[in-house]
């Protein structure tokens, strides 16, 4: 389900809304500035030249900030994000650097168990996802199981993150959960199960998920739908 938008714009679909915050966390975290309209000013300075003349300040980082606005390109132009990455570089990684997001076929299988020895941040968890639906695309279950491992190794690390800070981890381990579910055969036929691992982390706080909890969540949930 997407996101309602005002009338005139486009839905706004709320994976592109958490990684719009997430850029943004990164940008303010990378440009060292308090605020979206400072971060604005730094950017785009030409743009708000005359601004002392009483007419409104700008406010569009500040609706970044709080996922309300979606940064595009038009017309072949640079979009914010290209002008953000120009004067702040690395501000763009958090969202997929393009080497990382285009091309997940060109992955060595016997890389997915080194994700766990790479540094957590956004990319590794980019190539650990992109290994899951590589997996899925090539019916692998055992590159799709070293897959999730990773996912849940990688957790702690990440909701220790500056950028991840707040409540968002918490959004983006849901959104990934939700798009990202478990199968389970019943014979030939297969189910789709959804474990949200930020419930299951409650009683896991600073720990790693094991595949043990995540089998267990699945036979309480699959015992639930049998009641």
């Amino acid at each position: 389900m997407s996101t309602p938008a005002k009338r005139g714009r486009p839905p706004r679909h709320p994976i592109d809304v958490l990684r719009t915050k997430i850029w943004f966390a990164s940008l303010k975290k990378i440009s060292k500035l308090p605020s979206g309209y400072a971060i604005e000013m730094a950017i785009c300075p030409v743009r708000q030249a005359g601004k002392s003349d009483g007419n409104p300040r700008p406010r569009k980082f500040a609706a970044y900030a709080k996922g309300q606005r979606i940064p595009q390109r038009k017309g072949g132009k640079p979009g914010s994000v290209d002008l953000a990455e120009v004067r702040f570089p690395g501000s763009a990684a958090l969202v997929g650097r393009q080497g990382v997001l285009r091309h997940p076929r060109q992955f060595h299988e016997g890389l997915a168990g080194l994700l766990s020895d790479l540094p957590a941040c956004m990319e590794t968890l980019a190539a650990a996802l992109l290994f899951w639906r590589l997996a899925e695309t090539i019916a692998d279950a055992e590159l799709r199981q070293q897959a999730i491992d990773s996912y849940l190794m990688l957790q702690p690390d990440l909701e220790a993150l500056p950028e991840l800070a707040g409540d968002l981890a918490r959004e983006l381990f849901q959104a990934i959960d939700t798009n990202f579910p478990h199968w389970v055969y019943s014979g030939a036929r297969r189910d789709e199960i959804v474990v949200l691992t930020n419930e299951l982390r409650t009683f896991r706080a600073g720990q790693a998920l094991t595949r043990r909890d995540i089998n267990l969540r699945i036979a309480e949930l699959r015992e639930g739908r049998a009641h």
